[in-house]
């Protein structure tokens, strides 16, 4: 399996500088246990892992910078691997009035929760850049704090890795499969795969 390569993403809930360990913890357990359940249940050896640590939310230009930079390496350096990038998104934590919910309900889950399903919801190329910048780094943004969703990093992290490879000629068509708030957190599946129209036109 060396042609293939996981990157699984984790937020830094607290860091102190000159600390030597991180530990793993839920939000990178969890993906993993699900990988590894799926590997087994079809017999796939799994590749290596690589764990790397995300800036707080509040500094989305270095979010936005490091998705960018992913790119740049990936394409650089291992252009002969396949790569697979496992991000912690949960959205909002406070979608329950239930006085047992691990958070307080809170009004604006709706609305950074509806902002990040329409900012999943576009297909992705250089003119629908706008209009995906301003759902997610606007839109989300303003009521994110309130909203309670330590997955927003990686999602903004996500989309500086789309915003790069718009920047290099790609285009991408969006899949929209779900979107669901059972409990107290919003959650969201959907899929952007590239466009090869353009690519192979030009052949």
């Amino acid at each position: 399996m060396n042609d293939f390569l996981i990157l699984i993403f984790r937020i830094y809930k607290s860091f102190r500088i000159g600390s030597s360990t991180l530990p793993i913890m839920w939000g990178e357990v969890i993906p993993w246990w699900f990988i590894q359940e799926a590997a087994a249940a079809r017999g796939f050896q799994l590749p290596p892992v690589i764990y790397i640590g995300q800036p707080p939310k509040n500094n989305v230009t270095e979010l936005l910078s490091l998705g960018s930079s992913i790119v740049n390496v990936a394409m650089r350096e291992l252009s002969t691997r396949r790569i697979a990038v496992v991000i912690s998104g949960d959205l909002s934590h406070r979608h329950s009035s239930d006085p047992q919910a691990p958070y307080p309900y809170d009004p604006s889950s709706a609305l950074f929760d509806e902002a990040i399903k329409e900012w999943g919801m576009i297909d992705r190329s250089s003119s629908t850049e706008a209009e995906s910048d301003k759902l997610l780094l606007e839109k989300a943004s303003a009521v994110s704090d309130s909203a309670g969703s330590c997955g927003y990093t990686g999602i903004i992290m996500l989309h500086g890795m789309l915003r790069e490879l718009v920047k290099c000629g790609y285009e991408f068509n969006n899949k929209f499969y779900k979107y669901a708030a059972p409990t107290y957190f919003g959650m969201i599946v959907t899929s952007w795969v590239q466009n090869n129209t353009r690519f192979e036109q030009q052949a």
